[in-house]
């Protein structure tokens, strides 16, 4: 059986940035498993990166290395886009979750995912997000509560 885990941001930026779970991301990064996300993942690791540096929480040189180390996973991740077959499944999550706009394509990507990746695990740090992708049958990891 092979490892396949999609990845929110939430929980995604924990390999980038040193903070709780971190930990937990890179043990699973380190077992070579199938990394999957969301195309909206990619906007929303650069907003953070650039919120980091606009608060003074990191500089632009420190910056310039995470991107490139971001950028270079990217490559290897396997994305899911924003489709016709992912967009069918919003009215049903916005109608049953309280989730924000972006958590909704988060989890309607891992559901998707779900349907083509084998032994699919859902990985966030966000407890609303967890509990509305249990709900939907999803296997979820909390890297914070490891």
């Amino acid at each position: 059986m092979s490892s396949a885990f999609y990845f929110d941001s939430s929980a995604l930026v924990k390999r980038y940035v040193r903070e709780a779970g971190s930990s937990v991301v890179e043990t699973i990064f380190r077992k070579n498993a199938q990394i999957v996300t969301a195309g909206l993942t990619y906007c929303e690791l650069y907003a953070c990166f650039g919120r980091l540096v606009r608060l003074g929480d990191a500089t632009r040189e420190q910056m310039i290395g995470v991107c490139a180390a971001f950028e270079a996973d990217w490559t290897q991740c396997t994305i899911i886009e924003l489709t016709a077959t992912v967009r069918k499944l919003v009215p049903k999550m916005t109608s049953s979750t309280a989730l924000r706009g972006g958590d909704v394509v988060q989890l309607c990507s891992a559901l998707r995912a779900a349907e083509v990746v084998d032994h699919l695990r859902f990985v966030a740090a966000d407890l609303r997000l967890l509990n509305a992708a249990k709900g939907c049958g999803l296997r979820v990891i909390d890297p914070t509560a490891q």
